[in-house]
Order: C-alpha cells, then structure tokens, then sequence
C-alpha cells in the first residue's frame, strides 16, 4: 500500500488534461526585443559631437536611445573614444 501522499499526488496526474491549461507564455508580460536601426548620418554626428563633449558610451546611448553595446560598437569602427567610468581607479 502507498503513503498517503503519493496515492493523492498520482490521483491529480491521472487528471491532468494539457488542453485545459494556457498556452506556454500566456500570463507573462512579453518583453519588446530592441529593433535594429540603421545609423543615420544625424546620430553619427551626435555621437561624435558626445564623445567631444568627454560623455561615456552608456551616457551616449541613453541619449541616443540606442544601447550602449550598439554605440561602443559604432565608436570602435569610426575611431571615436569615451570617457572612461573608471576614471576614479589608481593609474600606475
């Protein structure tokens, strides 16, 4: 004879009916993916005019709405540096 408690968890498997419960993802919020935007001749001028005026990447992004991955990225390939975040580290 079976504990209690198994006998009870088996007896709600073997009324398991999968059609009854939502679809997967059903009650969870789905999160919008960022879409890709090409760059347009006004955000690279923003951007270097930014990374002129000593902004970090993750301060460009937020102004340029993009992430800061993206603009990191962008700067990489023009030659444009940022200002540093860890500017309060010890340099040797």
């Amino acid at each position: 004879m079976m504990p209690r408690m198994q006998q009870a968890s088996n007896e709600s498997c073997n009324n398991f009916d999968p059609k009854a419960m939502p679809q997967r993802g059903f009650l969870m919020k789905h999160r919008q993916r960022p879409t890709r935007r090409a760059w347009s001749k006004d955000d690279v001028r923003d951007l270097r005019a930014f990374a002129k005026a000593k902004l970090s990447a993750p301060q460009i992004a937020r102004k340029l709405r993009r992430t800061a991955g993206a603009v990191n990225q962008k700067g990489m390939v023009l030659g444009v540096r940022f200002r540093s975040i860890r500017s309060g580290r010890a340099r040797y």
